[in-house]
């Protein structure tokens, strides 16, 4: 599964202020709740392939917070 810290580290900066750290959190619960529940995937027991997926969808996620209209750019 994904973690805040895969997050932080895929997004290559420090999670500045509690706000942000409470998005992350929920971004990284979301993808979480999504992604085990999938046709193909066994909750709980990603491969590699499953988890850089993840991941990505979670960077595009968290980037979205501050974009116009929630859309990243």
């Amino acid at each position: 599964m994904l973690t805040t810290a895969d997050l932080v580290a895929a997004l290559g900066l420090p999670v500045a202020t509690p706000a942000d750290e409470a998005w992350a959190g929920s971004v990284v619960a979301g993808v979480n709740a999504y992604v085990d529940r999938l046709p193909h995937v066994t909750p709980g027991a990603w491969d590699d392939a499953t988890l850089t997926g993840a991941t990505l969808l979670a960077v595009d996620v968290y980037g979205a917070r501050s974009a116009p209209a929630g859309a990243p750019g």
